[in-house]
């Protein structure tokens, strides 16, 4: 049983290194400069010898479904204004979205995605919902009223007419049985998620509005989601930086760009090619035939400070991929059973695996910035 519980324990922590590498990857693999370390993430992925989990594992299973159909324009979005505190985020901007499409809204960071989000539920006269609608909805950060409560009494205090049996056959799709008494206080992000869904597969909604729903889950929990959504008839319009998980659920792109709604297609390329369109294009008034252009588009000052970003860039890369090798070492030595007997040089490697993982998520964020920096200048 000890060996089971630190198998299960060393294949999470595997599963979540895996997840944190392929969220490196969707977040760089568009710009220039970073998209050679994204593919190194990627290729670091490929190389893992992967742990399997114990045999008594029980994979998480999920489906949404509903009673009622609602009518073929489920929701319009007219001359909408928002804002968040004083930065305008949407003007005029209008949106149609017809029965059964699934819709990610995409777009740069602070161009008010979850807000729009936010602003769907709320009263707001410019949004418009179609009749026989029911909507659930999925929040990024998952709270409670009372975290004294357990699982079993949380979803309880959501179905108060459900039976004992309804409740539980529920939870088991998502959580163990010893896991249904914990009290919520003591409940990780991936499981406070597992709980949100819970809830949501319960409430026999037409419409699906997520915020980053694939935050906090493990590999196998995210495959469970996507798996459910794609069989899901009904609407969903959900906000995603996962270009897995956009790919295998959306089949319409929406980009908040220029304070209003673009349709860019119906895949996460479709996107990207629409970013590219933008990132492309010259200074303005940039003329490449011009001398005096061609020596004037960096100063002194910026000449300095892209060597010095250049060489703090390749250190922090170097760094990021001895620590990758270390990790992708320590995993092959957890999963090949030398230490299989070991319990205390398996916490041991595990520990380390675990601190090379906070170093390298440390490690990504300062690439990522440098990697800006470095386009802006250039």
């Amino acid at each position: 049983e000890e060996k089971e519980k630190l198998t299960l324990k060393l294949y999470e922590k595997q599963q979540n290194e895996i997840a944190s590498l392929k969220e490196y990857y969707d977040k760089n693999i568009v710009r220039a400069t970073t998209a050679k370390s994204a593919q190194s993430r990627l290729k670091a992925i490929e190389r893992m010898v992967l742990i399997e989990p114990p045999q008594k594992h029980k994979k998480p299973r999920m489906k949404f479904d509903y009673k009622r159909e609602p009518v073929k324009t489920v929701l319009s979005v007219n001359n909408l204004n928002l804002f968040g505190g004083d930065k305008k985020l949407l003007f005029q901007a209008s949106l149609e979205i017809k029965r059964g499409q699934k819709v990610a809204i995409l777009g740069d960071n602070g161009t008010g995605k979850t807000t729009f989000i936010r602003c769907l539920l709320s009263d707001n006269r410019s949004v418009s919902w179609g009749e026989n609608v029911r909507i659930s909805y999925f929040a990024q950060e998952t709270e409670f009223e009372n975290d004294k409560r357990s699982v079993l009494e949380e979803l309880w205090n959501e179905c108060p007419d459900a039976d004992r049996y309804f409740i539980r056959s529920n939870l088991a799709l998502l959580f163990n049985d010893e896991d249904v008494e914990k009290p919520l206080c003591q409940l990780s992000g991936g499981e406070r998620a597992k709980l949100a869904f819970c809830k949501m597969m319960t409430q026999n909604a037409n419409v699906l509005i997520m915020d980053e729903p694939t935050n906090h889950l493990d590999i196998e929990t995210r495959e469970a989601l996507e798996t459910a959504l794609k069989l899901y008839t009904g609407t969903i319009i959900f906000v995603s930086h996962d270009r897995y998980f956009i790919n295998a659920v959306a089949d319409r792109i929406v980009k908040i760009c220029d304070y209003n709604f673009i349709d860019v297609g119906n895949t996460y390329e479709s996107y990207l090619n629409s970013l590219i369109d933008l990132t492309e294009k010259p200074p303005e008034n940039y003329n490449t035939g011009s001398k005096k252009n061609i020596k004037n588009f960096r100063t002194k000052d910026d000449r300095k400070r892209l060597v010095n970003l250049k060489e703090d860039f390749a250190k922090t890369e170097l760094l990021i991929t001895t620590l990758e090798e270390e990790s992708i070492k320590l995993n092959e030595l957890i999963s090949s059973g030398k230490y299989s007997k070991d319990y205390k040089k398996l916490n041991e490697l595990s520990e380390r695996v675990e601190e090379i993982t906070l170093q390298l998520n440390d490690l990504y964020k300062k690439w990522e910035e440098l990697g800006i920096s470095l386009a802006e200048i250039q």
